[in-house]
């Protein structure tokens, strides 16, 4: 095959590159590292490899120091692989291989955890160590949280800043959940990490007066790590009322007994 390839040729360049492909037993060096998910495939929380983006964008570093020929070169392929599937792949060009480094979209994936890996295959068919790999989360499933009103929907002061709360909240372990309240004087929110148990969401002293008196309507929603966020709930309405009770007497006429112990007379004698 070498030998009908150079008979082909046209110049003394291409009998070269044939004859070096021929003789090149060295395969590329592995990749520095594992694949890295680029931050704007990463939603929600950033560096942590969970994304909600279902053709996340990778980068893969690799070697262009060494001098035992296993240093990536223009024409090299890069292959990322979920488990023994390929699931993306560049020939790398010369600004890829001066940056030493490619980004590559990968194929579509199904919710779940994806180990990625990455390998380098030269012009001569040698195909380089894998790199270690990446652990990557793809969730695009909304979240979803569990509100239940505390009390009896009539809240003094007290009670509305009490370690009871005005809401209990559930919500997956990382989400984030905001409960914004509002009332006749403002609008109050308290955002809490869910934990995957019920939380009391409390409310300070302060907080309960730049609410105001009366009604006071309660919206939460909770975003999970990957970024999805999950329906609203109007959960957990209450009325606020803390002022003090105001209490009025009546003055009316005050009767009286005299000495003699009668009724309606003066008191003392009359003289």
């Amino acid at each position: 095959v070498v030998s009908d390839t150079i008979a082909s040729a046209t110049s003394i360049s291409e009998v070269s590159q044939v004859q070096s492909q021929a003789l090149d037993a060295t395969p590329p060096a592995a990749p520095t590292a594992a694949p890295d998910l680029l931050a704007s495939s990463d939603s929600g929380t950033t560096t942590d490899n969970v994304t909600n983006a279902v053709t996340p964008v990778v980068r893969v570093s690799f070697n262009i120091a060494a001098v035992d020929g296993s240093a990536a070169v223009v024409g090299d392929t890069v292959q990322v692989y979920s488990g023994a599937t390929v699931v993306g792949s560049a020939v790398l060009t010369a600004p890829q291989v001066a940056a030493g480094s490619v980004d590559i979209t990968l194929a579509a994936f199904a919710d779940g955890v994806h180990a990625l890996r990455a390998t380098l295959t030269d012009t001569a068919g040698n195909v380089g160590a894998p790199s270690t790999p990446l652990n990557l989360t793809i969730d695009t499933v909304a979240p979803g949280v569990n509100v239940s009103a505390v009390g009896d929907g009539l809240l003094n002061a007290a009670e509305a800043s009490g370690e009871a709360g005005v809401l209990q909240v559930t919500a997956e372990a990382g989400a984030t959940i905001t409960s914004t309240f509002t009332g006749s004087a403002g609008v109050v929110t308290r955002t809490l990490t869910g934990t995957g148990a019920a939380q009391a969401v409390t409310l300070t002293a302060a907080q309960v007066t730049a609410l105001g008196q009366g009604p006071v309507a309660v919206s939460t929603v909770v975003t999970d790590i990957a970024g999805n966020p999950g329906a609203a709930s109007a959960v957990g309405a209450f009325t606020l009322d803390t002022s003090a009770p105001t209490v009025t007497a009546a003055v009316g006429s005050v009767a009286t007994t005299d000495v003699s112990g009668a009724a309606g007379g003066t008191v003392g004698n009359p003289w």
